[in-house]
């Protein structure tokens, strides 16, 4: 990686590897279990509410919790799984030979130690998807991860949630489901966590509408 990036391969901060190095690693990873039929992991870890935390403190005391934060990760891996700094406040881990049914016990160690964690008063989400059982290729499995990590997010965050494959269904099977909320932000915060079921999302603001939308479509 040196000799043809002609850079460091760690993050000179936490000591982890660096991006570029990641996605050389996650090629070979691919490959690999393509060729041997071997699973693999890919989890990314967003730190909870860090930007509030690096405006309230300050960017050295942010610093001092990405270090922190590195130091736990690593302790909780395998010596032949990965970590790497993979953008900001996110880090990356590789899992080797397991899927997220296994991966997630490692990426559970973390969670947990950071959350117990005295010198660090934040904590972590976590996604996880697999390889080949969840995604093709590369970039398919980095957008299932992280669209695992974005419903740890939504899910109220300091937790651990595995990518669910989608189930297709025909237009008439497609299941309906009705929300029904006064404030608009509990419609977005529902109508996210239930994007993975692939079903038609119905809205309605109050008794009335709801009511009306029930006349009008099969529920």
């Amino acid at each position: 990686y040196e000799k043809q990036i002609k850079r460091p391969f760690t993050d000179s901060l936490t000591g982890l590897f660096n991006h570029g190095f990641f996605q050389i690693f996650l090629d070979h990873e691919i490959e690999r279990s393509k060729r041997y039929a071997i699973p693999f992991t890919l989890g990314l870890i967003d730190i909870d509410s860090f930007s509030f935390y690096n405006t309230r403190y300050g960017a050295l005391q942010g610093d001092q919790v990405l270090q922190g934060i590195a130091g736990i990760i690593k302790a909780n891996l395998r010596q032949a799984d990965l970590a790497a700094r993979y953008a900001g406040d996110v880090f990356a881990v590789i899992l080797e030979t397991v899927d997220t049914t296994i991966g997630s016990m490692p990426a559970e160690r973390i969670r947990d130690s950071i959350a117990q964690s005295i010198s660090i008063p934040l904590t972590v989400s976590i996604g996880l998807a697999s390889f080949p059982r969840d995604a093709t290729s590369k970039e398919e499995l980095i957008q299932k991860t992280e669209a695992a990590l974005h419903q740890a997010k939504i899910r109220g965050k300091n937790k651990i949630y595995f990518f669910e494959r989608e189930i297709l269904f025909s237009d008439e099977e497609r299941p309906k489901i009705l929300i029904v909320d006064d404030d608009r932000r509990n419609l977005k915060l529902l109508g996210a966590l239930l994007a993975p079921l692939n079903a038609e999302v119905i809205k309605a603001t109050n008794g009335t509408d709801a009511l009306h939308v029930l006349n009008r479509v099969e529920v």
